[in-house]
């Protein structure tokens, strides 16, 4: 069936332009081309292919498909953990970096120096301030801010000890493979489930892609059938 695509050539042109940047130089693209054993012309005509089945689909499959607020009520309802947001922290810190291949000497004189800062912070010292001047992480220069991060996003150890902390509260010292840390906490927001109108669009999106995926599979399949049974005419 044939499928009108308004600005074919502009299209396929924009796929061979966006092909030949990812290469970075035409020298490159060049040579790319030729270990392919493919002149630009067959790569011209493949991306003409492309830009056609991909304009067949939206035509003849995804147009025709909708999904209804109910649909994506239904899946979110069925599917809850998938938009649980777990709890997350807001936390600085200050760290005196160490060398994985440091002697035993300087890792001592760095947990030393991060247990010295320690006890200027407990005796009222300004922890940002402290930062500031003695953190070799780039966060000291915001006085060791790090933002809000959730579980997976840093270090076990770290982690286990930000989480651990009360509003405004300070680590002792903890040693990650980066070095010695001292955190504070600036606060947890308790984990939510995401509410449905904050992700109807995408569950909706999600579903048509995934029934998009379906039809488009059914087809090739009923395609692969018909070339089969066409098979043993052409042959007598």
């Amino acid at each position: 069936k044939s499928v009108q695509i308004a600005d074919l050539d502009k299209k396929v042109e924009e796929k061979i332009n966006a092909a030949k940047a990812r290469f970075g130089t035409p020298e490159a693209f060049e040579k790319a081309l030729a270990q392919s054993k493919m002149t630009e012309q067959e790569l011209k005509d493949r991306m003409t292919r492309e830009v056609m089945i991909g304009a067949y689909l939206e035509q003849e499959i995804s147009a025709k498909i909708t999904i209804t607020p109910e649909q994506a009520k239904q899946y979110y309802d069925a599917n809850p953990d998938m938009f649980k947001k777990p709890e997350s922290v807001h936390a600085s810190h200050i760290l005196i970096g160490v060398d994985p291949k440091a002697t035993p000497e300087e890792k001592q004189a760095a947990r030393q120096k991060a247990n010295d800062l320690l006890a200027k912070i407990k005796g009222g010292a300004d922890f940002a301030e402290i930062a500031k001047a003695e953190s070799t992480c780039p966060s000291a220069k915001k006085g060791g801010d790090l933002g809000t991060f959730g579980p997976g996003q840093m270090v076990k150890p770290f982690e286990n000890a930000a989480f651990s902390l009360e509003n405004g509260a300070v680590s002792d010292v903890v040693e990650t493979q980066f070095g010695y840390h001292i955190i504070k906490s600036q606060g947890k927001t308790p984990g939510e489930t995401v509410p449905f109108d904050q992700v109807q669009e995408k569950i909706q999106m999600h579903l048509k892609t995934a029934e998009t995926q379906k039809q488009l599979a059914a087809k090739v399949e009923a395609l692969k059938q018909a070339a089969k049974i066409e098979k043993p005419a052409q042959a007598q």
